[in-house]
């Protein structure tokens, strides 16, 4: 299913265009650059990254918030053979959505298992990407292979008015019978 989807305006497996040199000199052209270049380089980078760029001097401090962002939650997975990805992919979901303002040019949510005991977190989550604008939604779930698909919230209608693209997979419409 997820070759029929759109890939990810970000990706976290990009190389640097250009090695590190000794010649540099330290000096910080970077951050000469303007507000909205600074903007469209924070809006590349995957999420984490993108939030940490806070960190680097004065001059990139609040880029981050006011960047339109792009989530992909496969950027938010923990690591390691075992790890139990689902409750911290979405808690750190939960989180991102909470601390940046919006908008949202692309929010990628494929890495999350949905079912009844998490359903009000989806529901949660589709309430804030409207209230901040979402405007390209790739929401597709990931059921255990013997659990029904739960159904979509009606919260996703809200997103109505900003969205421009939305891709859905493995959930039941509201008020659609399974047969």
């Amino acid at each position: 299913m997820h070759y029929c989807l759109p890939a990810s305006p970000v990706s976290a497996a990009a190389s640097l265009s250009a090695a590190f040199s000794d010649g540099g000199g330290g000096e910080d052209r970077i951050s000469a650059l303007p507000d909205g270049l600074l903007r469209n380089v924070v809006s590349r980078l995957p999420v984490k990254d993108g939030a940490r760029t806070d960190a680097l001097s004065r001059r990139w401090r609040g880029l981050w918030r006011a960047t339109p962002l792009v989530l992909d939650d496969a950027h938010l997975l923990t690591d390691g053979p075992g790890a139990d990805w689902r409750a911290p992919a979405a808690a750190a979901v939960s989180r991102v959505l909470a601390s940046h303002p919006g908008p949202f040019r692309w929010a990628h949510l494929l890495s999350n298992f949905i079912d009844e005991t998490n359903q009000d977190a989806l529901a949660g989550w589709l309430r804030l990407l409207a209230d901040k604008g979402v405007e390209n939604l790739i929401l597709v779930n990931r059921p255990w292979f013997d659990k029904v698909p739960v159904q979509l919230p009606q919260s996703l209608l809200c997103c109505g008015a900003s969205l421009r693209r939305l891709y859905l997979g493995v959930w039941l419409f509201p008020f659609t019978r399974e047969n």
